[in-house]
Formats: C-alpha cells, sequence, structure tokens
C-alpha cells in the first residue's frame, strides 16, 4: 500500500471512531433525557395528587363551616326560644 492510501485509511478510522463516540455520547444523552422526562411525570402526577387532596380538604373545610354556622343558628334560635320562655314563665307568674 502507498502513502496516500494508508493516510487515507488512517483518516477513515479515525472518523469512524468520532462518529462512535458521537452517536454513544447522543445515546447516553437521550438516555438520559428519557430518565428526566420519566421523574417530570411522576413529579406532575404528585402535583396532580397534591391538587386533589388540597381540592378535597378545601370542600371538607367548606362543610364544615356550613355545618358550624348552621349549628350557631340554631343555638340562636334555641337561646331565643329559651329567653322567650322565661318571659312567658315570669308574666304568668306576676
Amino acid at each position: 500500500m502507498n502513502d496516500r492510501v494508508r493516510n487515507h485509511l488512517g483518516k477513515k478510522k479515525e472518523e469512524k471512531k468520532f462518529l462512535k463516540y458521537r452517536i454513544d455520547k447522543i445515546s447516553r444523552d437521550i438516555e438520559s433525557i428519557n430518565k428526566i422526562q420519566s421523574q417530570l411525570l411522576q413529579m406532575k402526577d404528585t402535583l396532580r395528587e397534591m391538587q386533589n387532596t388540597l381540592a378535597s380538604y378545601k370542600n371538607r373545610i367548606k362543610q364544615v363551616e356550613e355545618t358550624t354556622s348552621e349549628l350557631k343558628d340554631e343555638a340562636s334560635e334555641l337561646t331565643q326560644s329559651d329567653k322567650n320562655k322565661e318571659k312567658r314563665r315570669r308574666r304568668r307568674i306576676k
């Protein structure tokens, strides 16, 4: 073989080596991106679960507030009713 052919083959061998290196790097990058994408999807699912839980807590708090308000109204009505009964009782006594 002459020097020109050897030189050409050497360059092709180096190009092949470089291309293999680049392909391997791209493959590792793709794997890394896929892993990150999977982690992001898991985080998105976790966030959605947290949002649903928060919405559930908000609904429960609203129910408790409504029940508390109703109970306060009933207590107020009972107190007023007791006061009216006491007034009627006092009128009868006089």
